[in-house]
This record gives structure tokens, sequence and C-alpha cells, in this order.
């Protein structure tokens, strides 16, 4: 199998409690995976059936996938595994999120792709970028929401 990893970090002005109000649940990590079209999770909410839409220049496929949370120590970290059986590929994260000062959360992300079949590694571009919109757009809105739900409960007196 061949992959990659990623990488990234964010400085979120809000507390940690807040923010892992907005990262800690399977549900809100495909709630805000950009290409996720639907997902089902299951009762016990630590796995998950998801539809996902590929789309790269002219290049069109829809992807059944699962999502499965593999660790959660609230407050803390979350991890997760993407695996897409069509492909023969997983992809494992780890969200880490800690308090860095005054009012202020570090979210740091990282994640490994293996990718397992010759039709994975010749899409090897796409997916890549694929899931480096995932993760921009994943820590953005998880910054965005945070800090707007900061603001909203300093502007109320809370």
């Amino acid at each position: 199998m061949t992959g990659a990893t990623f990488q990234r970090e964010a400085r979120i002005r809000a507390p940690l409690h807040i923010v892992w109000q907005e990262i800690g649940s399977l549900k809100a990590i495909l709630a805000r995976t950009p290409k996720v079209l639907s997902h089902d999770i299951a009762e016990h909410g630590r796995t998950a059936k998801i539809s996902g839409n590929l789309r790269w220049g002219p290049i069109r496929h829809n992807l059944a996938a699962k999502a499965g949370l593999l660790n959660v120590t609230p407050g803390e970290q979350i991890s997760y595994r993407l695996v897409a059986p069509a492909l023969s590929s997983q992809y494992d994260a780890q969200v880490t999120v800690h308090q860095a000062g005054n009012g202020e959360t570090q979210l740091e992300y990282r994640g490994e792709l293996d990718l397992g079949s010759w039709t994975a590694q010749r899409l090897r571009g796409m997916i890549n970028e694929l899931l480096e919109e995932h993760i921009h757009e994943l820590t953005e809105q998880v910054k965005a929401r945070s800090e707007r739900r900061y603001r909203a409960d300093e502007n109320l007196g809370g």
C-alpha cells in the first residue's frame, strides 16, 4: 500500500469545551466533510455508512464508504477511519485539542492515507486534493463555529 500524510493546525479563539462540542463526535466530523452527500450513523454513534461524490476535472464518481471512530478521549482527542472498499483504501485521522492560552484552543489534525488498489493509486492526485479540502473545510468550520459561539456567549454575559 502507498499513501500520504496530511497535517494542519489552527489556533481558535474559543475555550476548549466549545471547540470540543464542534469536533467531538463522528456526526460532527461528517457534517463538516464537504464531499459527503449523505451519512447514516449507527445508533451507537461510532460507525456510519457514507456516500460521497468524487469530482476532479472531468472525473465524476459516486463512492460508498464506511466511517468509524477509532478512539475518543473526551475534551482531548478523537480518531476516526474512513474506508473506501471499492478503492481498497483507508484514511486514518486524529484530531487533538488543548488549551493554548487565555480562552484559546489549539487544534492539531493529522491524517494518514493508504491507497490499496491500482485504481486508487492512479487517482492519487484527486484523492489527495479531496483530503486537503476535507481537512481545510473541517478545521475552518470548527474554528468559525467555535469562535462565533464564544462571541455569542460573551455578548449574552455567559
